[in-house]
């Protein structure tokens, strides 16, 4: 299956929960039925205001394959098995406190190739000048 087909399914009810911030029961509930996928965001900023990693078995191989889960200030679910979505969100849920995630944390989706022609997506944080 294509990287971006299984991600859109990665949030489902078999999500074993490992880390989350911001988050509530009901999101859980919500991140449960999430279809959009990092993917569609290139280049636009979003508000974070939630996170859960987590781990999901793949529906072909039953591999264990780690997600992440992104909740945006407009209550929606954005889903990743990117590595790279997953270290920068890492590193940012580590420079911010849980209080200053349900404020919102202004951030921009991004995406980079690599010499091969790979597309890789990140998460940075938006600069002044980016916000809307």
């Amino acid at each position: 299956m294509r990287e971006r087909d299984w991600s859109s399914d990665v949030c489902s009810s078999d999500l074993k929960i490992l880390e989350s911030v911001g988050m509530e029961k009901r999101d859980f509930v919500k991140a449960g039925v999430a279809t959009s996928t990092v993917q569609e965001f290139d280049g636009e900023n979003i508000t974070l205001t939630g996170v859960v990693i987590g781990e999901k078995p793949d529906t072909e191989t039953g591999e264990s394959r780690e997600v992440v889960c992104l909740k945006t200030s407009e209550d929606e679910f954005i889903s990743s098995i990117s590595a790279t979505v997953k270290e920068s969100i890492v590193t940012i849920m580590e420079a911010f406190t849980p209080d200053e995630f349900v404020a919102g944390i202004p951030v921009i989706v991004k995406s980079r190739n690599s010499k091969a022609g790979r597309k890789f997506f990140y998460i940075d944080l938006q600069r002044s000048e980016e916000r809307r």
